[in-house]
C-alpha cells in the first residue's frame, strides 16, 4: 500500500511542476530522471525525496490520517517534522581561514567540500565535489557562522542539510583584535620614547594612521585612536545570504585602534652615561 501510495505522490510531484511535466511530456521518463543536457529544456535529473507524507498533508492539512485536529500542539513538533528531522542527515561544517585584514577589509574565499547526492528513489548515494566562493564581509570574526541551506548532504525521505561555515584568524604579528578594538603594539627604543616623538602606524588597509604622546611612553602607555578599528560586523553573526549584504567597509562603523608599546633598552651603556641618566633621573623625582 505504501509502495502504491509513494508511487502517486511521485506522480502528482511531477506533474504538478510545470518545467519536470514538460520534460516528461516532451522527452520521456528517461530524460526526467536522468536530465537534458543542452537547450532551453536542461534540466538537471529528478529525484524523488522519498515522503510521501508531505503530499498528505499538503491535501488534508495533517501527516497523520488517524489525527482528528490536524493542527500539532503548540510547541511540539508535527509527524512530518519527526520523520524529516530523524531522517535529514547533518550540516556539513567547513573551516576557511582568514588572514586579519581580510577580516577588516573583506574578501572572496573559495571553498571545496564533498556532499553526498542521492542516485535515484532510493538511500542509495554517491559523493560529489563541491566548490563554492563565499564573501567575507569587513568586520567578520572568529564568531561568524554562514549557513547556506540546502546546500549539505541529501538523504532519502528528508530535506537536504545546510552548509556551515566557520572561521578561523591566522595570527598576524604586532595585531590583536578585541571585538571591534584593534590592539597594535609598536616597538621603539628608549631614546625615542623618551623625547615623546610621534609616531605612524600602517592600518589593514595600507594607510598612515599618526599618533602624538603627550609624555614620555612606557610600557603602560596606550594611545586611543577612534574610528581606525575593525568595521561592525552585520547585526548577528548568522548571516544567510551574503551575497546581498556586501556593504564597503567605509560605509559602517568601527571600533578603536589602541597603541601599545615595546620599548627596547640599550645593550650597553658606559658608566660615565649611566651616572649622567641616573642623576637626570633622581632630579627629576624632587
Amino acid at each position: 500500500m505504501l509502495t502504491r501510495f509513494s508511487a502517486l505522490c511521485q506522480a502528482y510531484e511531477i506533474l504538478s511542476d510545470p518545467l519536470m511535466k514538460r520534460i516528461y511530456d516532451k522527452y520521456g521518463e528517461y530524460s526526467l530522471m536522468n536530465g537534458v543536457m543542452r537547450g532551453t529544456d536542461k534540466f538537471g535529473g529528478y529525484i524523488y525525496s522519498g515522503n510521501p507524507y508531505k503530499v498528505f498533508e499538503a491535501f488534508f492539512g495533517s501527516d497523520n490520517p488517524f489525527v482528528e485536529d490536524p493542527k500539532p500542539v503548540e510547541g511540539e513538533l508535527t509527524e512530518l517534522a519527526k520523520v524529516e528531522q530523524e531522517a535529514r542527515a547533518e550540516d556539513i561544517v567547513v573551516t576557511v581561514e582568514c588572514e586579519l585584514f581580510e577580516f577588516y577589509n573583506g574578501a572572496v574565499k573559495e571553498i571545496n567540500y564533498q556532499r553526498k547526492k542521492m542516485l535515484a528513489a532510493t538511500e542509495a548515494f554517491q559523493r560529489e565535489n563541491q566548490r563554492l566562493n563565499i564573501t567575507v564581509l569587513p568586520g567578520y570574526s572568529e564568531k561568524t557562522t554562514l549557513t547556506f541551506s540546502g546546500m549539505g548532504d541529501e538523504a532519502f525521505g528528508a530535506n537536504k542539510s545546510d552548509l556551515i561555515v566557520k572561521f578561523i584568524q591566522v595570527p598576524l604579528a604586532n595585531y590583536e583584535r578585541k571585538g571591534n578594538d584593534l590592539y597594535f603594539t609598536h616597538t621603539l627604543e628608549l631614546v625615542d620614547a623618551l623625547q615623546c616623538k610621534p609616531i605612524a602606524v600602517s592600518t589593514l588597509d595600507n594607510r598612515k594612521v599618526f599618533a602624538s604622546p603627550t609624555e614620555c611612553v612606557t610600557p603602560q602607555t596606550e594611545l586611543r585612536i577612534v574610528g581606525e578599528g575593525m568595521p561592525h560586523a552585520e547585526e548577528g553573526d548568522n548571516v544567510k545570504d551574503t551575497q546581498t549584504q556586501l556593504m564597503h567597509h567605509t560605509t559602517r562603523p568601527k571600533g578603536d585602534l589602541i597603541v601599545k608599546f615595546n620599548i627596547t633598552f640599550p645593550k650597553r651603556i658606559t658608566t660615565v652615561n649611566r651616572e649622567t641618566m641616573l642623576e637626570a633621573l633622581r632630579a627629576n623625582e624632587s
